[in-house]
């Protein structure tokens, strides 16, 4: 059974939805679009104004890099940063996925150079411990730039890389 949810259509069999990823081919393709209007159009603006669950945007760095012609980097990179702990050694970690907009999920693997105490995840993202090490699975067109994984606590300085599950 369904809840009627005030000021909001309901959908039916039928009904089209329209969903759409802010993708490089998708920004270069109204870019172009918008320049067949020659003499009649000074210009373009890239606006979207997402609600507070979507992940999906681009900066505006990210557009101008599409527009001039450029590319989205595609390597994901860990990034440790030291982490205030008492009697222990803490590390935030993260992953910069570059805005990429993988078509599929993707599973990133973090090697960890020795013994790890605990690590405390964040965020959606669920760790599976295998193979001396973590692995994360990102979903597909995740629209994150940043991604933090969590906290690793260790009683010694500890070396952490990506590597391929």
């Amino acid at each position: 059974m369904q809840a009627a949810v005030p000021d909001k259509l309901e959908l039916v069999p039928g009904d089209a939805v329209e969903i759409t990823f802010p993708t490089e081919a998708s920004v270069r393709a109204a870019y172009e679009a918008v320049k067949q209007f020659g003499g009649y159009c000074a210009g373009s603006i890239f606006f979207r104004w997402p609600n507070h669950w979507e992940t999906l945007t681009l900066a505006p760095d990210d557009v101008q890099r599409i527009v001039s012609g450029g590319s989205l980097s595609a390597e994901t990179t860990l990034r440790v940063r030291p982490a205030q702990c008492i009697q222990r050694h803490c590390s935030d970690l993260y992953l910069d996925l570059a805005r990429s907009m993988r078509s599929a999920e993707q599973t990133i693997g973090v090697s960890v150079s020795g013994p790890m105490e605990v690590f405390i995840p964040a965020g959606h993202l669920q760790p599976r411990f295998a193979n001396g090490g973590i692995d994360f699975t990102i979903p597909a067109y995740s629209g994150s730039g940043q991604v933090y994984l969590g906290r690793a606590i260790s009683r010694s300085p500890l070396r952490f890389e990506t590597r391929t599950p």
